[in-house]
């Protein structure tokens, strides 16, 4: 009888902690697809910074993204809009991964570049696994980067 009621015990605390953590998981995918990804950021890797300017891309170039984003294996499905720097080089988007993470997928040329897992985010800040995007406040006056060489 102890080892029935040990049983259903651990079943019952395995069912919810594992609700739980799907919980989480699909709140993070939610506040992360309406994360504004457009304005003045610093793209920091480890060994360089970029000062950009991003504006959401056109209805055409979504469907060009999505696209290149079906062909990659590791990625299930695109979670937010694309945005694109002002001299037409970089683009990112959030997607999740097949293992469930949120990953910033960075685009160089229209082509897929990286993808990085992100470790944490909020609407200023999206820290991943080799550096971070940081949004600036709208007056912050930034010199526009050329000839991006992308480097981590």
């Amino acid at each position: 009888m102890n080892n029935r009621i040990f049983k259903f015990l651990g079943i019952l605390i395995l069912v919810a902690v594992s609700s739980l953590y799907i919980g989480q998981r699909e709140n993070l995918t939610q506040k992360a697809s309406v994360l504004n990804l457009t304005g003045q950021a610093r793209l920091k890797f480890s060994k360089n910074n970029y000062h950009l300017d991003f504006k959401k891309v056109s209805a055409s170039d979504e469907i060009k993204i999505n696209s290149e984003l079906k062909k990659m294996n590791q990625i299930s499905e695109k979670i937010s809009d694309t945005s694109i720097s002002s001299n037409g080089e970089i683009m990112i988007t959030l997607a999740k991964s097949i293992d469930e993470n949120i990953v910033l997928v960075v685009f160089k040329n229209h082509q897929i570049q990286m993808i990085q897992k992100i470790n944490s985010f909020n609407e200023k800040l999206i820290e991943f696994q080799y550096g971070s995007l940081e949004f600036l406040a709208e007056d912050t006056k930034i010199a526009a980067s050329q000839n991006i060489e992308l480097e981590f």
